[in-house]
Parts: C-alpha cells; structure tokens; sequence
C-alpha cells in the first residue's frame, strides 16, 4: 500500500498513467485513454510536494474553515450589535440570553454543514480530544486547527469590516483610543476577559468545555441507539442547545470561550487592528482551559459512560 491509499479514492493501478474516465463531448475512444488519470496527476503531484495536504483532506480542511467562519462570524456579529449598535442606537441585543442564542443556532448551521464532510470539530479542543478518544488520525490534527483558526480569522475581519464606523462611534462616545488599557472594552467583541479571578476563570472555561465535550462525545458514541437513528437532527440541535445554555450561565463570568480558535483567531485579527497587547490579555487562558476540559468530557463518555 502507498501512503495515498487511505487518502486517495480509486487509487491507479501500478505502472497505470491513464483509468477509463467518460469520453470528453465530441471525443472517440483514442482521446480516452490518452486522457490522464485526474487520481494519477493527484497522486504525482503529492509525490513531488508530500508536505501538502491530499484532497480529501483539502475539502476536510475547507470545511472546517467554513465552520468556524460561520459561528464566528454570527457569534460574534451578534456581540458586536450589543456591545455597540447597542449602545450607540439602543434595543440591539441587549440580554444574554439573546446572544446566546444566536451563538445556539450558528453552531447548528455550522454542525449541519460541515459534520458530513470533516466530522465538524470546529474547536481544536475537540479535535485534541478525538485524536485521543476517537482514533482520529494525528497527522491530521495540525491541518484542522489551521483551518479552524483562519475560519475565525476570517470571520473576525468580516465583522471588523461590518462594524468599523459604529466601533469608532463607541470608542469616541467613552473616551478611549484603541490600544489603551480602556479599550479591552472594545476588544472583548473579538476575544473574551474575564470578570472573575484567573483561577476560577480557568475552572469555569474547562468545566463549560468539559460538559460541551462530554455532550458530544455522548452523542457521537456508536453505542448511543437513539443519536444513532436520528443523528442528522439531534446530533446538530442539542449542540447547538448546550452551547447556548452554557453562554447563559458562563458568559457573564468569561464571555465563554469554550474554543481557543474561535478566541485566539479574532484577538489576531484585534491586535494588528490597533488593539495590540490589549487583545492578547490571558489569551492562554482560553487555550489551555478548553483543552483540559475537553480531554475530561471526552475521557468521563468514552471511558466511563459508554465503557
């Protein structure tokens, strides 16, 4: 077997440069087999650049990318009306409950979208966790949290785009310029700040991602009969449920990570926009905590619920 067999659907057989393909319009059965293998051409050129990703993993990768954009760029979107539209024009967002919802309903679009192509990780935590659990390969993992972090990078200069005039309109209304000690009230649209101690925030990020990990780990698992019939609707809708109600009771003590791509990809984004440093504050916070709570939801499914 070659590195590219579990990569590569049909692979060629040895010492074959053309497979039977359609016959191009107009063309006869001569210009078929001087057609070359589309799995061929992909096959040599992984051979000549083995450092790049194969195409599945390229549309596994694309995925994830598209993913994260769409719950980052919703999710914060939605922060971003409350913390300024609201403020400056009033009635914008304003409860937490509502922006917990959006962020809700974006991670089940997102789930719905991508789960049939890439698994939709969405959160490097996860995929840590299911290359732990899950027999999920290693070699991947570097390639989804790429993705995952440019998906949220993306998504963060898309609202910082949306929403450059109003963002200007708050910072002059409160009287701070961007990159002040002031301004995370500003940043915190792109990465979170705690309102609490470092210690407990770093419990209160692990424990949310340890109960996100254990719900879907518990749904995932083969041995669930009931997510297993209707996994296209409950697998997406009770995510998405538990994503919510955890911004609701997390989100007025750390803003609720639970993802250091969906956090660190916009504190990027902040900080080359004028932010700097400010928006870099504690961002190891909600690295480190995601991934420890993640590993533990992960561990207490797989190793204790369904043993």
């Amino acid at each position: 077997m070659t590195q590219y067999d579990d990569n590569v659907e049909n692979p060629p057989l040895e010492g074959d440069a053309t497979r039977k393909m359609e016959v191009p319009l107009g063309g006869s059965a001569k210009e078929l087999l001087a057609v070359p293998s589309l799995t061929g051409l992909a096959t040599g050129f992984y051979e000549l650049f083995p450092g790049m990703p194969t195409p599945t993993l390229f549309r596994e990768m694309i995925s994830e990318f598209f993913g994260v954009f769409l719950i980052v760029q919703m999710g914060t979107g939605t922060v971003c009306s409350a913390i300024f539209s609201g403020d400056i024009y009033g009635g914008a967002q304003t409860g937490v409950w509502q922006i917990a919802v959006v962020w809700g309903i974006a991670v089940v679009i997102a789930v719905g979208m991508a789960g049939p192509v890439s698994g939709a990780h969405l959160n490097p935590a996860m995929t840590i966790a299911l290359a732990l659990f899950r027999k999920f390969p290693k070699s991947k993992i570097l390639w989804y949290i790429e993705a995952q972090l440019l998906g949220a990078m993306a998504a963060a200069f898309v609202n910082l785009r949306l929403f450059a005039g109003v963002i200007r309109k708050y910072e002059s209304k409160h009287g701070f310029q961007r990159g002040s000690e002031q301004s995370y009230l500003s940043a915190r649209a792109f990465g979170e700040y705690p309102t609490i101690g470092i210690g407990r925030a770093f419990f209160a990020e692990a424990l949310g991602t340890a109960i996100l990990a254990f719900v879907i780990f518990a749904l995932t698992n083969p041995k669930n009969e009931t997510t297993r019939k209707y996994s296209a609707i409950l697998v997406p809708t009770t995510i998405g449920a538990t994503v919510a109600c955890l911004l609701s009771v997390l989100g007025p003590l750390t803003q609720c990570g639970l993802n250091p791509a969906r956090d660190f990809g916009p504190r990027i984004v902040a900080s080359i926009a004028g932010w700097g440093p400010v928006a870099m504050k504690l961002w190891w916070l909600y690295i480190c905590a995601p991934i420890v709570g993640a590993i533990v939801g992960a561990l207490l499914s797989d190793v204790v619920l369904y043993i």
